[in-house]
């Protein structure tokens, strides 16, 4: 073999090599990035039976329960709008323009923090605890009214989930 010709083979076997070493460390590197991307196992129509999922809108039906206020409340109805990641304890309510925030138990039970608004000359801290079932979410509802009107009641939601159903492991 020439000088020449060995010049000119060298940089093939090189190539060759870039390329050998490309196909077995980079691609199989690109492969599990396209994968992931493509987002796997996640959701879909089999989500994991271990982690509970509650996330939706639920066709909420509220009845006053007992209260000691001078004047009935009127109670309008809402949907419930549930806002949950799949395993995690967070767990916010939209319900009639509020959200409540809270915390949800693997059962399904949850409770949320109380949450303050003053509208004219009255406070209302509004509080739930509830549970979810695969199918429904009833709560109820305490509302203390101090100011203006200081009174106290109850509204119960019950209501049915749109789509699929929740996971309660």
């Amino acid at each position: 073999m020439t000088r020449a010709m060995r010049a000119s083979a060298f940089p093939l076997r090189t190539e060759e090599r870039s390329m050998r070493w490309f196909h077995s460390h980079v691609v199989p590197i690109l492969m599990g990035v396209l994968a992931a991307g493509c987002g796997g196992g996640g959701g879909g129509t089999n989500p994991d039976p271990t982690l509970i999922r509650v996330s939706g809108t639920y066709t909420t039906a509220a009845t006053l329960g007992q209260s000691n206020c001078a004047t009935p409340p009127t109670i309008e109805q809402h949907p419930t709008t549930v806002s949950h990641v799949p395993g995690a304890t967070a767990v916010n309510l939209s319900h009639a323009g509020s959200v409540y925030t809270g915390t949800l138990a693997a059962t399904g039970t949850f409770t949320t923090s109380p949450s303050i608004v003053t509208i004219g000359g009255t406070t209302y801290t509004v509080t739930l605890s509830g549970a979810f079932t695969t199918t429904t979410i009833e709560a109820l509802v305490t509302i203390v009214a101090t100011g203006t009107l200081t009174c106290e009641y109850q509204v119960r939601w019950l209501g049915p989930k749109q789509g699929a159903p929740n996971v309660i492991p």
